[in-house]
């Protein structure tokens, strides 16, 4: 997941970029390249956990290895050129990478402190 802030005054031609077939067409030149699959954008309405970010969007990836097939992907390079037009580079970005309770293996648990 990512999370990031708009350039002022930009939120709605975001909105209305990322529901654009020029928008669907680059994600899925993204997931072509490198396997990592656009999956929503969302907008908060009640910011409960982090009101510093404007935007958070899901990708899922298949591997880790997405990640070195992104640092060279002409298609991704695109997808942030045309992000640039709204999103505030100079404010911080903040990524999570997520796995399901399912997937999750936890190889240690300390113990509860007495």
């Amino acid at each position: 997941m990512d999370f990031f802030k708009l350039k002022v005054g930009k939120a709605t031609a975001y909105k209305n970029y990322v529901a654009s077939g020029k928008a669907r067409e680059l994600c899925d030149k993204v997931e072509k390249e490198t396997g990592f699959k656009y999956l929503a954008t969302y907008f908060p309405i009640i910011p409960a956990s982090d009101p510093d970010y404007d935007v958070y969007e899901m990708w899922e990836f298949p591997n880790m290895a997405a990640y070195d097939k992104a640092r060279d992907s002409n298609a991704f390079t695109e997808l942030l050129k045309a992000a640039s037009d709204f999103v505030d580079w100079d404010k911080p970005i903040k990524v999570v990478t997520l796995r399901t309770a399912s997937d999750v293996k936890i190889p240690y648990e300390p113990p509860p402190k007495a």
